[in-house]
């Protein structure tokens, strides 16, 4: 997979982590950033590729909403300013940049709620008052997950 065999993917083991929608990524040796290669060709269940504008929009998305994925990048690696941070190299590469090194800039992206949004099919179901789509993904709740190929949910009663 990479040099260190890690990065973003299954976490099947912490030390062994095997890619799912990145097909390699590459660590600096200062730890200040990763790379990551996509894979061509994976499509999300509407069919649309989820190649590096689908990443760098669920980045956004999940910078501006403020929540989780803005709490791992502020908090966890500190990063300050999106913009100096993220940027999509071509149409399969995407880069996060870091102010200051960080061990677990390879290991984060394991985590499921960083997950990657087909930003095409998502953009069809925005309004302005909901420009990142909220209401249209759910909320649902998790009812278990067997594997990243079984996960059950439901909607939120309240939804």
């Amino acid at each position: 997979m990479s040099e260190d065999q890690s990065g973003w993917g299954e976490g099947r083991r912490f030390r062994q982590i095997a890619g799912a929608l990145a097909e390699s990524w590459v660590l600096s040796p200062d730890l200040k950033s990763i790379t990551f290669k996509l894979r061509k060709g994976a499509k999300s269940y509407a069919g649309n590729e989820l190649n590096a504008d689908a990443l760098m929009w669920s980045f956004e998305r999940g910078w501006n909403l403020k929540q989780t994925f803005y709490w791992y990048m502020t908090v966890v690696l500190k990063v300050k300013d999106y913009k100096e941070s993220f940027t999509k190299i071509d149409d399969y590469t995407v880069k996060v940049s870091l102010p200051n090194p960080s061990p677990l800039l390879v290991r984060i992206w394991v985590n499921n709620d960083l997950g990657v949004y087909d930003a095409v099919e998502v953009k069809k179901h925005v309004t302005s008052d909901d420009p990142w789509g909220n209401r249209w993904l759910g909320p649902f709740c998790l009812v278990r997950a067997l594997s990243r190929h079984d996960v059950h949910a439901r909607p939120r009663g309240d939804f």
